[in-house]
């Protein structure tokens, strides 16, 4: 690749970057466009390697919860929430409120944590309706796994 490929390439990730960092809160790219997978990617990325400290990683956490209950509240209003994306978005709701929890875990400061809870509340009551239905997914999923893992302890046990 010759070196002025390789600027237009630095640049362009560059201001992707910069549009999804900006761009997080809002439902942008939704999951139901070819280039949401970038966005993913980029989101990715950005707490990966781009974010160093817990705090930056519990603010991008906060964020990514937005734009989850953004991005379904969007769809839902067109009318292009399918059972794929509903899935793949309360799936991505769930990971992100249980990483928060753990990196709240780890917050020293009282103050902190209880600002934090703030920032969370915050997200829910603007989309009550949407985190809601999350948690209430979440719920489900959880006592499916619950009933299904005490078959299978059963079966190995041979318990009623």
């Amino acid at each position: 690749m010759s070196l002025k490929m390789k600027k237009i390439v630095v640049f362009l990730i560059l201001i992707l970057t910069l549009y999804f960092y900006f761009n997080l809160s809002k439902p942008g790219i939704l999951p139901d466009s070819f280039l949401y997978r970038i966005d993913k990617l980029f989101e990715w990325v950005n707490y990966n390697f781009l974010t160093y400290t817990d705090e930056g990683k519990i603010r991008l956490r906060i964020r990514f919860l937005e734009e989850r209950s953004a991005e379904f509240e969007s769809l839902k209003s067109k009318g292009k929430l399918t059972e794929k994306i509903k899935q793949q978005l309360e799936d991505d709701y769930l990971n992100n409120l249980i990483s928060l929890y753990e990196l709240t875990k780890e917050v020293k400061d009282p103050d902190r944590v209880l600002q934090i809870k703030s920032e969370i509340t915050e997200i829910t009551n603007n989309h009550k309706k949407t985190v809601q239905y999350f948690l209430e997914k979440g719920l489900e999923k959880r006592d499916k796994f619950l009933n299904e893992s005490y078959k299978k302890i059963s079966d190995l046990l041979l318990l009623p």
